[in-house]
Formats: structure tokens, sequence, C-alpha cells
């Protein structure tokens, strides 16, 4: 709006996961915003840019008519090849970590869990295709590579949302790939921390990571309460968020980890149970907060049909 008012008139576009599933009333609401990119905008914002002229060709994005009428295109299909995605732009200077450069990478998209409450699980819904990709260990050994030898940079920090397979083997095989291919590209000693979900932590798993160099974890636990987990929908036993915890502990790995202390469906006893959890594991660094109802998400479309929802689409 500040845009156009200083007499901007070229064409504004949004896109993420709140505009993907609010373009409706994103583009009636807001007279600023010209254009939504539905789901991953590599592809689309090149054509949008190249064809600003005739929007209707562009797939993949809603637009206002000059009648007002918003318009839909044809959905795009997802990248399935993630490799043939040019790397990120890196920006010298990097940040630094106990006097050590630092970068952030990804060397997959999506989840394979199906959390009711997740915004990551809703949006790969939406957008279709498969849910769950990753680069090869080779491609991502070479953006490593070139990482370390031109910046200087040895702690990585894959921000992947679920770094690991649901399978031990194919873990096991996917980090020793990693390891050899590193070495492959002269890649000396390094750090990298990476995100789980507990049902991920196996320890023959971890100690095949340290060897490319782990050290920290952030452990996604959300909840230890039996009646959060299933309102969640985490397919975990609270067991498992225990085990994890431990296995971690005695390797030597830094941990952090979460809980969603507050849930549609939180009583004084599941209180009870997460509090509890709390104190037992209060030697980690950890953080708590509230589940949101995210936009697509099964948990907004139950407590939308029970009538419990509160406020409008913006919160």
């Amino acid at each position: 709006k500040t845009l156009r008012q200083l007499g901007y008139s070229g064409h504004i576009t949004a896109g993420g996961h709140f505009a993907t599933f609010h373009a409706e009333q994103v583009l009636s609401d807001i007279p600023s915003i010209d254009s939504i990119v539905h789901g991953e905008g590599e592809t689309a914002i090149v054509d949008l840019v190249n064809r600003l002229p005739d929007l209707r060709t562009v797939s993949g994005i809603s637009y206002r008519e000059k009648d007002g009428l918003v318009v839909h295109t044809a959905q795009r299909s997802v990248c399935t090849e993630l490799d043939t995605l040019p790397w990120p732009t890196r920006t010298p200077p990097f940040h630094t970590y106990l006097g050590i450069p630092i970068a952030n990478l990804l060397s997959s998209r999506g989840c394979s869990g199906s959390c009711n409450f997740c915004s990551i699980a809703a949006w790969h819904a939406k957008m279709g295709g498969p849910r769950f990709r990753q680069r090869t260990p080779q491609h991502v050994a070479m953006e490593v590579a070139m990482l370390y030898h031109e910046h200087d940079v040895q702690i990585f920090n894959f921000h992947d949302d679920n770094f690991f397979l649901p399978s031990t083997v194919d873990n096991m095989n996917r980090f020793s790939a990693m390891k050899s291919a590193l070495d492959c590209e002269g890649v000396g000693r390094i750090a990298i921390q990476v995100k789980a979900r507990p049902d991920s932590i196996k320890q023959d798993v971890l100690l095949s990571l340290k060897e490319l160099g782990l050290f920290r974890v952030f452990l996604g636990v959300e909840s230890n309460a039996v009646a959060g987990l299933r309102t969640l929908g985490r397919g975990i036993r609270r067991e498992q968020n225990h085990e994890a915890l431990h296995i971690l502990e005695s390797l030597g790995i830094h941990t952090t980890f979460n809980l969603l202390l507050f849930d549609p469906e939180t009583t004084l006893e599941d209180l009870d149970d997460n509090l509890d959890f709390l104190e037992s594991y209060s030697r980690f660094p950890l953080n708590f907060g509230r589940v949101e109802a995210y936009a697509g998400t099964p948990l907004l479309t139950r407590l939308r049909s029970e009538g419990r929802l509160k406020g409008d689409y913006w919160g």
C-alpha cells in the first residue's frame, strides 16, 4: 500500500504458505497486490516476469483481472529432480558461530510425516506430487565443497524439515554416500546440525552421521501427552521421545527440543504430563509454545467443522 502511495505502478506479487492457501481472499482484500505465486516459486517467478502482459499463460498463479475477478491458472507441477535447481546465491560475509563461518542449506524438501497441525504437510498435499524429495548425496557434497573451499565455511546448518528417511538402512546408505562424496571433493573437518523427529533417532544412524560431523540436533518432540500426540497426529509413542533424548545425550550431541504445551484438546492432566517432561529434561535447551491452526491442515478443517474457530483468515 505504501509503495502504491509513493507512486510505484509495477507488478507486485506474493507467495508462501499463507498466500497460497488464501489467494482469493488476499487478492480481493488487498488491491495493492497483483498476483499470488502458488507453491515453490523458482520457475513460476521467472515465467511471471517474462509473461507479464498475459498472465493467463503463467501456470501456478492467481491474479486479478481489471474487473476485479480473481483468476486461478492451471496448477504447476512440482520439481521432482532437486539436483536440477541452481544453488542459492551466496553473498559474503557469512555469519559466524564461535568465529567459524556458517551456511544454511537444504538436502531435501517436504517431510514423510503427516501431522494434523503441520503447514508443511498441508502445503505439499495442496501442491501435488511427492511430498518428500531429496537431492542426491553427490549434489549436496558439491555445494558443501564449494562453500568449504571458496568461502571457508565449516559449519553447515541443514534446514530440511526432517533430515532423515523412515528406514534405518536407507539413512545409513545415504550418509555413507555423502561422506564418500565429501572425501572425493576434498572436504576436511566440518560440523553439521540437523532437524529430526524422535522416531528418526537411532544409535547406528547417528554414529554414521557423526562421521559427517554431526554436533547438534533440533528435536521436534511437540508433545509427551498421549492425548496430545493423538490430537497432533504425530504417529509417535511417547516412549520414543525419551529414547531419542537418551540416545542423543549418550552420544554427546548437543540437543534442543520443543513442546507444544497447548493444543485444542489440552487438559490439566495433559499439561502435567508435558510439564513433567520439561522438568525431567530441563538440562536441555528447550522452547515451548501453542498449536496454531494453519490453513489447509486437518486440524483447522476439524475445528471449523466443529464451530470452534474464532477470528478470520488472518489468524
